[in-house]
């Protein structure tokens, strides 16, 4: 079987966001690299610490990716997962943020794209920071993914990388590894035509085995 196309699309929403000053927040900032900065808020009266890392306009030096533990969603025995100080030394990187929360599968709990692949889709009740090379965005993101064979009706995508719920559909691709289910289910192997399975994208692929 050949399918026509795998398509997805994914929206990223902003919110309208206000803040009130506060008289009582220390605030101190040390570059760390070309380009980032290291801030610490001190509020004082919400007895909270912040910590930031700051990038300011381009640098040749510094880049910001997303990035899994183990790499792939279910690697190994700690299924992708691991502590920020071991991805800080594995990646050779100046600083990193945890950057989402996760099931004991280490599917990311909302929306991840790596390398302008989908890695993982978003959540409705969880937002998303989204950056380019100018601009930066923070929001909710929302996905909609069908799949449309050479004849019938397109295939609502429910899922990627992730453990596929009873009567769904979860798309699996190489960042996962592998293939989940609690249920008994139909698992069909696709080869894409040498595309990423990115955002607004549409992508072909051909069924080799079920």
């Amino acid at each position: 079987m050949h399918l026509k196309w795998i398509k997805f699309g994914v929206l990223l929403v902003a919110p309208i966001l206000s803040a009130r000053g506060n008289l009582d927040v220390i605030v101190w900032e040390k570059p760390i690299a070309p380009g980032l900065i290291y801030r610490m808020e001190n509020d004082l009266g919400a007895n909270r610490m912040i910590h930031v890392l700051r990038a300011v306009g381009t640098s040749p030096v510094v880049s910001i990716k997303s990035e899994l533990a183990g790499r792939k969603v279910y690697e190994g025995e700690k299924k992708g997962m691991g502590f920020v100080s071991e991805m800080v030394k594995s990646e050779n990187a100046i600083a990193a943020i945890n950057g989402d929360f996760f099931p004991f599968t280490g599917d990311p709990l909302g929306l991840m794209v790596r390398n302008g692949t989908l890695v993982s889709l978003p959540n409705s009740r969880r937002a998303v920071l989204a950056w380019g090379p100018d601009s930066s965005v923070f929001g909710f993101a929302r996905f909609n993914g069908t799949v449309e064979v050479e004849s019938g009706n397109p295939i609502e995508i429910n899922g990627m990388n992730e453990d596929c719920p009873d009567n769904r559909v979860v798309l699996n691709t190489p960042d996962a590894g592998l293939s989940l289910c609690k249920f008994t289910c139909v698992t069909a192997v696709l080869k894409v035509d040498g595309e990423k399975i990115g955002p607004s994208t549409q992508v072909s692929a051909t069924v080799t085995s079920v």
